[in-house]
């Protein structure tokens, strides 16, 4: 299972990095993370937000597109829903967890 989520986990760096500079194609998903579970990439124009199962529990991550550096990481209360993540034309972040509750990720204003 481990190969077949690593295959997955490069399908995203490349659909995150298509289109870029090939000498800013770092990889963006940090080799401690591939063996983990990877849920809904988001592409905006700028960043890739992705939630992860990464460490104690599953997280929400954003990273910058262009050179791969990790712009937020927050912790979720319990486990999203396949294909649970979603972006609104603010920008902020909802995400369906498996229990049904819904949590909204924001800029702080």
């Amino acid at each position: 299972m481990a190969a077949a989520r690593n295959h997955w986990n490069d399908g995203i760096q490349h659909a995150i990095t298509d289109g870029l500079p090939a000498a800013s194609q770092r990889p963006l998903i940090p080799d401690e993370m591939k063996s983990t579970q990877v849920y809904s990439p988001l592409l905006a124009r700028n960043a890739a937000v992705f939630a992860i199962n990464w460490g104690p529990g599953w997280h929400v991550l954003a990273v910058r597109r262009a050179d791969g550096t990790m712009l937020w990481r927050i912790k979720l209360p319990a486990q999203p829903a396949f294909g649970g993540l979603s972006m609104t034309r603010g920008g902020d972040v909802l995400v369906l967890l498996a229990d049904g509750r819904v949590c909204c990720l924001g800029a702080k204003e």
